[in-house]
């Protein structure tokens, strides 16, 4: 693959229903990245959180809502972006879900789990709520 950044959009609904769609279109821009198995896993995983957040808190679980999901890529690099209109948090201030009293907690690892595979993660709230994740490799 050329060092060009090649990105594409995807608009769904707020609806976990969806999250099969959003899957789907990923795998297909990652199977051809020159990293391993698990990292493509990893991308996969931190997609569905963030997506399934925006989904539940962003858009408060309503189907009339629109979240857009945007990637770039090339050889040693894969972005991903979700963006819904909610009102946004403070993501300094959530619970640490490793914490012995959350650990049986049924939700709440989202934000952890980003921050845990991605290698950089950042959050705008100018328009909506934006969150980015980097993930970087070598080729």
């Amino acid at each position: 693959m050329p060092n060009t950044i090649q990105s594409d959009s995807l608009i769904i609904q707020a609806s976990l229903d969806h999250l099969s769609k959003v899957h789907d279109w990923a795998q297909h821009h990652i199977e051809n990245l020159p990293i391993p198995q698990d990292k493509k896993y990893e991308i996969l995983l931190s997609l569905s959180e963030a997506v399934t957040n925006a989904i539940r808190h962003g858009c408060r679980s309503k189907a009339s809502e629109k979240i857009t999901i945007t990637i770039e890529k090339n050889h040693n690099l894969f972005r991903l972006a979700v963006q819904d209109g909610g009102n946004g948090f403070d993501p300094n201030t959530l619970p640490d879900p490793t914490h012995e009293d959350r650990l049986l907690q049924p939700s709440g690892r989202g934000v952890f789990l980003l921050r845990s595979l991605a290698d950089e993660v950042r959050f705008d709230f100018s328009s909506g709520t934006c969150v980015t994740a980097v993930f970087r490799f070598t080729a």
